[in-house]
């Protein structure tokens, strides 16, 4: 299902999903001028991510959710009620936000309401032709807030995005911030992983930080009064009151500019489709950033390529004694992929038999040093040749302290190669195939590609983990980077290392 352009109409196609199970198709079509005139069902999360774009294409009658905790509240000009208010209203349909409906539907329909009149916004997938009509501007939604919702300091959220290894990116983020605001009397409150253990490991010793949450606790959202969602950008959220330019005038300007950043429709139709949004990368590199400084519109947060923000492990005490290791005495190495797609044969992973040959390799070269395998057991099993295995056996705090003191660290692009740098532990051996290394490779790592594809296939496709998208059964890219290669730039990074000269 999809939406698109088509004359001066745009036409939505949506899928309900009856009490039977069964599938309407519903076209819905929306003159430029006369916009449908819905309820929106659910304040979560999604309601959060989705709440610009809805505004700009539908007529919002009002807010409803089944929480007495954000009943009653002003969100966006709107106060939040039950779902009784249909029965006293007129509205061409209701758009439910929250992803497990199963049981919202069914009170929707036993209290009467038409099924066709339901819309289930995850089935709403955005062409990028969606996004060509009607700019806004940045005061077009602005609220002022009453005098008792305004704060002795801004409370500003932040909903971190995907999976473990951006999160240490966003950090880094989210450090530069508190560098730039300074004194200004702006309180951070993250929405962050949903491991307690990472979230902790993350953010319990920063003194910018006010409070922390997993992102599934959305009934803290509403004490914010401001939102931004990381992704590759910062994502302004929801309205904010011109209030904030007057307590903290440097922290407006940036909302001023984030807003009006995501204006552009490329950039908004990547917050919505975000597997889709292979232009992220191509854009950030014409512009020469990074990883890290992509984040940094403007330069106005001073962002570098290597990160300012500096992750504080716990202590070393006898973990390492535990596992049989001595700082700068061991090389780790992972086979591992994207944990949030757990797949096993993911186009990110470089072959077994590779791997085995460049530790043989890595033996014969360095036969001090011993061969630490970390990960999880799902992407492969043990490798031979590991003299300790550390499989599904490492915590968020003991993987920092073994990867803190590696002499080196081997890997595709994944979380540990971030969780490294933000350690600022020391060089990692990187392999790069589907995901480009002008973006995700950082300046003192060893960072390795071959040519055998024309360019880097990430996010072309919202199967692109999965399936090669050329077709090939190994993808190319990876399987044209050998041991020997590899082998090759360790020995000469360590010669530079040893003699700079």
């Amino acid at each position: 299902m999809y939406v698109g352009l088509k004359g001066n109409f745009q036409t939505y196609v949506l899928v309900t999903v009856s009490l039977a199970n069964k599938y309407n198709i519903i076209a819905l079509a929306i003159c430029r001028g006369r916009n449908m005139k819905i309820y929106i069902f659910g304040i979560g999360n999604n309601f959060i991510r989705s709440y610009r774009w809805l505004a700009k294409h539908f007529e919002i009658c009002g807010l409803i959710d089944s929480s007495g905790s954000v009943q009653g509240k002003c969100i966006c000009s709107h106060i939040v009620q039950d779902a009784s208010v249909l029965l006293e209203n007129q509205y061409d349909a209701i758009m439910i936000t929250v992803n497990q409906h199963e049981d919202i539907l069914k009170s929707l329909v036993d209290l009467g309401v038409p099924e066709e009149k339901i819309i289930l916004l995850s089935n709403l997938l955005v062409e990028s032709g969606s996004f060509k009509e009607s700019k806004y501007s940045v005061n077009q939604f602005i609220v002022e807030s009453n005098d008792s919702n305004i704060h002795q300091s801004v409370r500003m959220g932040v909903i971190m995005g995907g999976g473990a290894g951006n999160k240490f990116v966003q950090m880094n983020f989210i450090y530069c911030l508190h560098q730039y605001l300074g004194d200004e009397s702006v309180n951070l409150v993250i929405f962050g992983d949903q491991s307690d253990e990472l979230n902790r490991l993350l953010m319990e010793q920063e003194n910018g930080i006010l409070e922390y949450h997993l992102p599934s606790e959305t009934r803290y959202f509403y004490d914010c009064d401001v939102m931004i969602q990381l992704e590759f950008y910062p994502h302004v959220l929801l309205p904010y009151g011109s209030w904030i330019e007057k307590q903290t005038p440097k922290l407006y300007r940036l909302l001023n500019l984030w807003w009006m950043y995501m204006e552009n429709e490329e950039r908004m139709r990547g917050i919505l489709l975000p597997q889709l949004n292979h232009a992220v990368y191509q854009n950030s590199i014409r512009e020469e950033k990074g990883v890290l400084d992509s984040y940094d519109i403007e330069g106005s947060l001073n962002i570098e390529k290597n990160y300012s923000w500096r992750l504080k492990p716990a202590e070393y005490g006898n973990e390492l004694d535990v596992f049989g290791l001595q700082p700068q005495e061991y090389i780790t190495v992972q086979r591992g992929a994207s944990p949030l797609s757990m797949i096993r044969g993911s186009t990110k992973l470089w072959s077994k038999d590779n791997y085995e040959k460049l530790i043989t390799l890595l033996k014969k070269r360095y036969p001090e040093k011993k061969i630490v395998q970390l990960g999880k057991t799902i992407n492969g099993g043990e490798l031979d040749g590991v003299e300790v295995n550390l499989l599904d056996k490492t915590t968020w705090t003991t993987l920092g302290i073994v990867l803190k003191h590696a002499f080196l660290h081997i890997d595709g692009e994944c979380g540990m190669v971030h969780y490294r740098a933000a350690l600022h532990a020391g060089t990692s051996v990187v392999l790069f195939g589907a995901t480009p290394m002008d973006f995700y490779g950082y300046p003192d790592n060893i960072n390795i590609k071959a040519n055998a594809c024309p360019q880097y296939c990430a996010r072309l496709t919202d199967t692109w983990q999965e399936q090669c998208v050329r077709g090939f059964d190994e993808p190319p890219c990876m399987e044209a980077i050998t041991p020997q290669m590899v082998m090759e730039r360790i020995e000469k990074a360590m010669e530079q290392k040893a003699d700079p000269q």
